[in-house]
């Protein structure tokens, strides 16, 4: 959990402050980068074995306090969304472990059960949204 929240939520936010394009790109393989070496590693344990923490089958402390930001970072990451790079998506694919547990995590309805993807993209666009 320190790994995650303290190494790569950091480049979530910074790619959805950035003032360019450029900006974004650099946070989003910045994000990768930190996932690839802080948290896919820690992820090792799942391999062949459930996708939880561990090799859990069933969540575990970690998704149980990471989920809600899984959510908002798989959300941010669709292009259709555009609040992060539109390489964030693809850069995923490059930390299958760390991508897998990510997305079983968020198919959980005890992290997703009050999730409103659109609710909140559309109020983090009003929120980083370029000020005129």
């Amino acid at each position: 959990m320190d790994a995650f929240f303290t190494k790569v939520i950091p480049h979530l936010f910074s790619s959805l402050k950035a003032a360019s394009e450029v900006e974004r790109d650099e946070a989003a393989e910045l994000l990768v980068a930190a996932v690839a070496k802080e948290v896919e590693p820690l992820l090792a344990q799942t391999e062949g074995k459930g996708p939880f923490f561990g090799g859990s089958e069933k969540i575990t402390l970690a998704e149980v306090q990471t989920g809600s930001f899984l959510l908002r970072l798989l959300a941010f990451a669709k292009p259709e969304n555009g609040l992060v790079s539109n390489k964030l998506f693809a850069l995923l694919e490059t930390v299958p472990r760390f991508r897998r547990w990510a997305e079983e995590t968020v198919k959980q309805e005890s992290v997703n059960f009050i999730w409103e993807e659109k609710v909140v993209v559309e109020k983090m666009r009003a929120k980083f949204a370029p000020k005129a």
